[in-house]
């Protein structure tokens, strides 16, 4: 008998909570977006309401897919999205709530200014990261990096953009500050070989860099030592400063310390180790891997721990 009642009890298979289940689905889809978000959504209904507005989340723009983007490491891992679908998916009012999940944008190809402007503009509101593919440039202008007029990036602390790009806009902002940026922290200059005589007008115009007063980060390549100095001289609130040169241009004392209300500041002169360095660490920091400031935060820490400044050149891992 006592056979008989075990043998028709009910049994229940242990399960994971609801909330453990959506963390680990969530932290699953954000490590491996393109990948992971359409396949845990077949799982079930509640698993596709978690992470299917991931797929938003971190974004790369190319022009179309069947060609291989200038920034292949970021369109290997994030989900890619041609200009032209991705402006009818955020001109579509069924889809409106789509705007809202994007937060980093990766422009991985030169594209029209005016769909660029169309994405920002319609994202605004949630955009943190933001990286521009650099575009060609004339000594005798500027060209202008495609951000909307009349809005405003109250969240985007993270911008990545051509060097010229950002003279461009700076030198048309009238007034003290950039008001469309007043967030803005963190800044990646990208660059193209200066000519002698576009270094001329770079050093002259790097004064404009102060009408971004709340930048405490900055990277940047192609510049040369005396305009990293300039930098350092117009920036005051900037705290990290990273410029990748030549092996051949690194000054023998490249990291010093000065005093400041906002105590040291940290120069690091990088030896360019290989191409598209910077755009790769930048992707590493959206998959929240350690991006090239957290690297001189790093090491910035440990060089207070020892109170020593004079270092070798060390390449930052």
């Amino acid at each position: 008998m006592g056979a008989g009642r075990e043998s028709t009890s009910t049994t229940t298979n242990p399960r994971v909570p609801f909330d453990l289940e959506r963390a680990i689905f969530e932290q699953a889809a954000f490590n491996y977006p393109k990948i992971m978000v359409p396949t845990l959504s077949l799982v079930a209904w509640r698993a596709y309401k978690w992470v299917a507005h991931i797929a938003f989340h971190t974004i790369v723009v190319v022009k179309k897919k069947t060609h291989p983007p200038d920034n292949s490491e970021a369109a290997a891992v994030l989900p890619c999205f041609e200009i032209d679908q991705l402006l009818d998916i955020i001109d579509n009012p069924m889809h409106s709530k789509k705007r809202e999940f994007v937060q980093n944008i990766i422009l991985s190809e030169r594209l029209l200014p005016l769909q660029v402007g169309a994405i920002l503009k319609a994202c605004h509101q949630g955009i943190y990261s933001v990286a521009m593919f650099p575009e060609w440039v004339l000594a005798q202008q500027w060209p202008i990096a495609p951000f909307p007029g009349g809005v405003r990036f109250d969240n985007l602390r993270h911008l990545s953009v051509g060097l010229y790009e950002i003279m461009g806009l700076l030198a048309l902002t009238p007034g003290p500050s950039v008001a469309i940026l007043p967030a803005l922290t963190h800044l990646q200059l990208l660059s193209l070989k200066q000519a002698d005589d576009l270094r001329a007008k770079v050093t002259q115009h790097l004064y404009l860099f102060s009408k971004l007063p709340t930048i405490t980060h900055m990277a940047a390549e192609g510049l040369q030592p005396d305009q990293v100095m300039r930098l350092l001289a117009v920036c005051r609130a900037l705290r990290v400063l990273v410029a990748e040169l030549p092996s051949t241009n690194i000054p023998e004392q490249y990291a010093e310390p000065e005093a400041s209300g906002q105590g040291s500041r940290l120069v690091l002169y990088v030896a360019k180790p290989e191409d598209r360095w910077l755009a790769r660490k930048w992707v590493d920091g959206l998959l929240d891997q350690e991006d090239i400031w957290t690297s001189a935060e790093r090491l910035l820490r440990g060089l207070q721990r020892e109170g020593g400044w004079k270092i070798p050149p060390i390449l930052i891992p």
